[in-house]
């Protein structure tokens, strides 16, 4: 954890899977917050074309080369993480900017865990990035 808080203190750019529009969803509010706190937010959403004022992209391999990833914090149900990894590691062999995949409170794969182990991602599932933030 203490890497986590780490990279989170030393972070500008989070892309978000599954951010949403709906304001009382955590994939709403987290985001806000970190972006009130000045963090820049990505978000992944294939069915919004922008979520708090930023442009939306439909995964993460839609999102330019030339945006820096820090963290890739994700809100999907945990059946949904494995299928995600491909791109997610993808996108880090290719830019070398993904730093850590985060997985909010309640989210897990062991499997990701283990693809994000074997390249070298740090990982971090069912931890609340706010939660943490907030600690820090």
């Amino acid at each position: 954890m203490l890497k986590s808080k780490e990279i989170l203190k030393n972070s500008k750019n989070i892309a978000v899977i599954g951010a949403s529009n709906n304001i009382i969803k955590s994939a709403h509010r987290i985001p806000k917050y970190l972006q009130e706190m000045e963090y820049n937010i990505i978000p992944v959403n294939p069915n919004s074309n922008e979520v708090l004022g930023v442009k939306t992209y439909k995964s993460i391999a839609d999102i330019p080369k030339d945006i820096k990833l820090d963290i890739v914090n994700i809100f999907r149900p945990s059946k949904d993480i494995d299928s995600l990894m491909p791109d997610i590691i993808k996108r880090f062999k290719e830019v070398n900017d993904i730093k850590l995949i985060w997985l909010q409170e309640g989210i897990q794969s062991s499997e990701a865990k283990k693809i994000a182990h074997e390249n070298g991602v740090h990982f971090i599932q069912s931890i609340c990035i706010y939660k943490v933030h907030a600690s820090i």
